[in-house]
């Protein structure tokens, strides 16, 4: 029954306020609402327009500064398609026309450099200019790639990671702009364009695998495979062309590519088709291939041209459309807003000018004047009741005056003392759950560590595997030959034996003994050689064995498992060299040897009277040679187990390795989490604090100032760990700050002479100080530097929120003496 009542009063009360308003003004607001509303949704659509001018601007710039990009990634792609065949080849061939390429790459470089610099700050996109960025700093190290290619001192991989990329990023920036489109036509163009590019880039990685096969007579398997790949790429690249491009663009795509200029590639691709790994396909030279292949590229270039010109045409119309679009879209919310305008200034003058005395006279009650009487309190409108409320209010005013004045002092009292209670309790949470940020810090800055050190331990162990598999297979080779030997060795003995029963056989015997000998040095000297590789693979073990332990001792204690197996490795290059030596001592012994049957053997030429006895003195060497050959043989037996146990333990760590880079990865990526949660958790007890605040209180200001450095710290740690962007450039001073601000206001005496007061100073401008320190050493990468400037910005802050809790006592002490003072008085 009330809340019916109530409801029936209040709607009685607003009619006769409506009927107390006049129909004009009444009409007047009833339009307003509708028109405020319809310009609104203008406004909307007028900043929609404004974003289609935007990006339609946008993607013209980009696409008439394509034409010098796409000279220079075409000039690129035949540079890099030249340098592969130079380098496959060891220079015997495209060494007349690489110096022709890189000339030409030149020209076009600097044409895209004029270009760039003639729309300097006019491109705004910023995938554009991210991109950009990477590719002018990679063609920063063009020449010294050049001498590298010039020494042959990169192999065709090395050389074409670095021009790939490099294209990669130079196409990237056109291709970024296209995301910003929205209109449909325009978005398929962009498709067909950036598969176009991207198709006609792994036509320059085919020419440049083709250039290094044909180029050698024949294709290795890694180069094979990247060629059947680089081709089935192209495909499916000018597949998704053929799919977005207009009708038009097909058919030039199509006219272009008939006849020779299509065929003469299509052959090449059979020849390499039907011999691959290895197959002999030197009935086409490397300068062919790279005439015909180079052909169909520059014909792809000149379609490549026609869809830039065709995007150009059909952004700028875009563009056009939309401004068109948008100046008739302004003039209509120009006309409607002078219209709302006008409207609103009739209502206002009814409204405001009564209303301006009323809130006149608030103001004045709330300065506690109450000699002033509200004016209208004979209006029947709103403004009238109105007039009567604040009436009511003036007398209420007066009622309470002498009452406030009994009770404002301990109120306040009691209200700022529990304000800044709470404020030290949100201040204490914060620091102590903030004090983990700097472990945070660390453990992000030692994940990274070894992370790092992890790739790198896993590189040298997967090179570690490859030397010790190419050791393994030389040792077969070894203990294959050392067999060989031994059967050699064996037959002169028995041709010593057959010569004590037939003397008469002695000349030819000797004979048949020489030339067994000459192969049995041979193979000696072939053995010998193979024991130089071992040692030497030995000895590039050895290296890798104390470079893994090295990066081991960088990794700290995630690395001291891979120290243990890098010193096994270390041992068994060791026992690998020794093995080696005492080889190559039994090989010379061998030799030495077999001088001396050399000299038994001219001897019985001499004399075939003494030939029985010193028959039987070769017998006997050759039996001792015999034994030797045999030991050599176990001995590389032996050390062919111990390399594929080596080899097997090598693959593990690698393996295990790259495990743990992978484990660094998720932990810094979990206390990447851990600090986003404690920064949330931050923000809402801060916001709270704030709410309660109060900016006249000394003791609630060092409250804040305590949440304020919790804060601080927070951020300089977040920047180190790179989750936000913070540099020394952004950090104020120690007197700019809220604290600082504060503290050098100050000027009672009976505040600067406290102990605490003064002790404030150095604490706090070595927190602001080591923040600068620690940021500018992130920025620079010294990245234990910036670990060292953290610590002791936390120190000093926790110096100053301990000071600050002895200051805020001191001044709570000063307020309760002033207080008994006062009531005293």
């Amino acid at each position: 029954m009330y809340e019916d009542g109530f409801w029936v009063l209040g709607a009685a009360k607003m009619n006769r306020i409506i009927n107390d308003i006049s129909i004009n003004i009444r009409i007047a607001v009833l339009g307003l609402i509708p028109l405020t509303a319809l310009l609104g949704l203008g406004i909307s659509d007028l900043l929609a327009e404004w974003s289609k001018v935007r990006k339609a601007s946008s993607i013209v710039e980009v696409i008439e500064v394509a034409p010098s990009i796409s000279l220079l990634v075409h000039e690129l792609q035949k540079e890099r398609g030249t340098s592969a065949g130079f380098i496959g080849s060891k220079g015997k061939k495209f060494a007349g026309t690489i110096g022709k390429r890189r000339s030409d790459t030149d020209k076009a470089l600097k044409s895209f450099k004029t270009t760039l610099a003639s729309v300097a700050g006019q491109i705004k996109s910023k995938g554009f200019q991210a991109d950009l960025t990477k590719a002018q700093s990679a063609l920063s190290e063009l020449n010294a790639k050049r001498k590298s290619i010039d020494k042959f001192s990169i192999n065709v991989v090395q050389m074409a990671g670095y021009y790939t990329p490099l294209i990669a990023n130079l196409l990237s920036s056109v291709e970024n702009v296209g995301a910003s489109a929205t209109d449909q036509s325009l978005i398929h163009s962009f498709t067909a364009y950036t598969a176009f590019l991207q198709g006609k880039e792994r036509a320059g990685l085919e020419r440049a695998m083709g250039a290094v096969g044909f180029g050698a007579g024949e294709y290795k398997a890694e180069i094979f495979r990247k060629y059947v790949r680089f081709v089935a790429m192209q495909d499916t690249f000018f597949g998704m062309f053929r799919r977005f491009a207009t009708q038009e663009q097909n058919d030039a795509f199509k006219a272009k590519l008939q006849g020779t200029v299509q065929g003469d590639v299509t052959h090449m691709r059979k020849l390499t088709y039907a011999n691959p790994f290895g197959g002999d396909i030197s009935s086409v030279t490397g300068a062919e291939w790279f005439a015909a292949s180079t052909k169909r590229i520059d014909a792809l270039k000149s379609i490549e041209d026609k869809i830039a010109d065709d995007i150009i045409s059909m952004a700028k119309a875009t563009a056009n459309a939309s401004i068109q679009k948008l100046l008739w879209l302004a003039a209509g919310l120009l006309i409607l807003l002078i219209l709302i305008a006008s409207l609103s200034i009739v209502i206002a003058r009814s409204i405001i000018i009564p209303i301006k005395r009323l809130t006149d006279n608030i103001g004045v009650l709330a300065k506690n004047d109450t000699s002033v009487l509200p004016e209208g309190q004979d209006r029947q409108d709103e403004i009238g009741a109105m007039a009567r409320a604040v009436e009511v209010f003036r007398n209420v005013i007066i009622k309470n005056e002498e009452l406030r004045a009994e009770n404002d002092s301990q109120k306040t009292k009691a209200k700022l003392d529990l304000e800044v209670r709470s404020i030290a309790q949100m201040a204490m949470m914060l620091e102590s759950v903030n004090n983990t940020a700097l472990n945070l810090s660390k453990l992000d800055s030692h994940s990274l560590q070894v992370s790092r050190s992890g790739q790198t331990i896993a590189t040298a162990a997967d090179e570690l595997v490859t030397s010790v598999e190419e050791i393994s297979r030389n040792s077969v080779d070894v203990s294959e030959s050392a067999k060989e030997t031994e059967q050699t060795v064996s037959q002169g003995r028995d041709s010593a034996q057959n010569a004590n029963s037939a003397i008469q056989e002695i000349s030819r015997s000797v004979e048949s003994s020489v030339v067994s000998l000459d192969k049995l040095t041979e193979a000696s000297d072939h053995i010998s050689q193979i024991l130089n590789v071992i040692e030497d693979i030995a000895e590039q073990t050895n290296l890798l064995a104390l470079n893994a332990t090295i990066e081991a001792a960088r990794a700290g204690e995630a690395g001291k498992g891979f120290a243990v197996v890098a010193a096994e490795v270390k041992g068994l290059a060791n026992q690998t060299t020794k093995a080696t030596e005492d080889i190559s001592e039994r090989i010379a012994a061998l030799k030495s040897g077999m001088d001396d049957i050399t000299e038994t053997l001219n001897r019985s030429r001499e004399a075939v009277n003494g030939g029985t006895a010193l028959i039987e003195e070769t017998t006997i060497t050759m039996d001792q040679a015999s034994v030797q050959v045999s030991k050599v043989t176990e001995k590389m037996l032996e050390i062919t187990g111990i390399l594929e146990q080596q080899q097997t333990a090598s693959a593990e760590i690698a393996e295990s390795i790259t495990e743990v880079a992978n484990l660094a990865e998720e932990s810094k990526a979990q206390v990447h989490s851990i600090s986003g949660l404690i920064t949330s958790s931050n923000d809402l007890m801060t916001e709270q604090a704030n709410d309660i605040y109060q900016s006249d209180s000394d003791r609630s200001l060092c409250e804040m100032a305590k949440i304020d450095h919790v804060l601080f710290k927070k951020r300089v740690m977040d920047a180190v760990m790179g989750r936000v962007e913070l540099h020394s450039s952004d950090i104020p001073d120690h007197h700019t700050c809220r604290l600082g601000k504060w503290y050098d206001a100050i000027t009672q005496a009976n505040i600067t002479d406290m102990p605490s007061f003064k002790e404030m100073v150095e604490p706090h401008k070595l927190v602001h100080a080591a923040a600068k320190r620690a940021l500018d050493a992130y920025d620079s990468g010294q990245s234990d530097v910036a670990m060292q400037a953290l610590q002791e910005m936390n120190d000093a802050g926790s110096s100053v929120i301990r000071i600050l809790n002895q200051l805020s006592d001191a001044l709570l002490e000063l307020e309760n003496n002033s207080i008994q003072i006062n009531n005293a008085a």
